[in-house]
């Protein structure tokens, strides 16, 4: 919260006046290009969304290791490209 009211955002302000515009990744994306979009932008999290711009979900970090971790221990098919 500190960090908001430096910028001059008061807890009133509207999510707009702070929100940082990033890309979206479509569904059908490459997880290795999520995550250079998420690291390129230093956000938490990428809106994921449909061939018509829809949000059909989110990717973050978590999600993703959470997802490697399950396919490295031969709990999971392999990703498809």
């Amino acid at each position: 919260l500190q960090g908001l009211t430096q910028k001059g955002a008061k807890l009133e302000s509207p999510v707009k006046d702070i929100a940082v515009e990033v890309d979206a990744v479509l569904e059908d994306a490459r997880i290795i290009d999520a995550i250079v979009l998420l690291d390129q932008y230093g956000v938490k999290a990428l809106p994921v969304t449909d061939k018509t711009g829809e949000i059909i979900g989110a990717i973050d970090p978590r999600t993703v290791f959470n997802e490697i971790a399950v396919f490295t221990a031969g709990m999971k098919k392999p990703f498809t490209e």
